[in-house]
């Protein structure tokens, strides 16, 4: 499954690229104010700032389209859930679930029985939640940012939240609505 990539045209980089330089420069310049010495002159601030947005606004989305997926793929290639006995995978996904304020990356296992979320073998834990397709009374559609359409809420029947992020967030709710009527 090939993740969805936002497609930036030549004119949305630069100004990506300007936009992140003067960032970068305004919060060198910031610690330059706040600090007792002089830091950084106005012409290593500039250098840095079209630097770093050089980088972050065209070299980095660069890298990541041509090495991103190789290194995505390769994490998540080992991410197999335990099953109990006659359980059936239905579908996979790649996505994130939120644990307290930060979120986990890994697999979304969509069961015959239940829904699983497997974080990858980048965390040191490694851990599974496993949220039976019976308990779930809930399935809400969210925003991320207050833009993106690619959150899901599940609310179990003891009231536990569940929250995911993942790019087929309308296919996974599909599935799961026609598995819970």
């Amino acid at each position: 499954m090939e993740p969805k990539i936002v497609k930036m045209n030549w004119k949305q980089r630069i100004l990506l690229a300007l936009l992140n330089g003067l960032v970068y420069i305004g919060i060198l310049w910031l610690f330059d104010y706040f600090t007792e010495d002089q830091l950084y002159s106005t012409n290593e601030l500039l250098f840095q700032g079209l630097f770093f947005g050089f980088f972050m606004g065209i070299a980095f989305p660069f890298v990541v389209k041509k090495f991103g997926h190789k290194f995505t793929s390769s994490l998540s290639k080992n991410t197999i859930p335990i099953l109990n006995p006659n359980e059936t995978i239905v579908q996979e996904f790649q996505g994130n679930l939120f644990k307290g304020i930060g979120a986990e990356g890994g697999k979304i296992f969509l069961t015959s029985e239940n829904l699983i979320f497997k974080s990858h073998q980048l965390y040191i834990q490694n851990q599974q939640t496993n949220i039976p397709l019976a308990s779930i009374s809930k399935i809400e559609k969210r925003k991320t940012a207050l833009k993106t359409d690619n959150s899901i809420r599940i609310t179990t029947n003891d009231d536990k939240k569940y929250d995911f992020i993942l790019n087929e967030s309308d296919d996974l709710i599909t599935l799961l609505e026609e598995k819970n009527s």
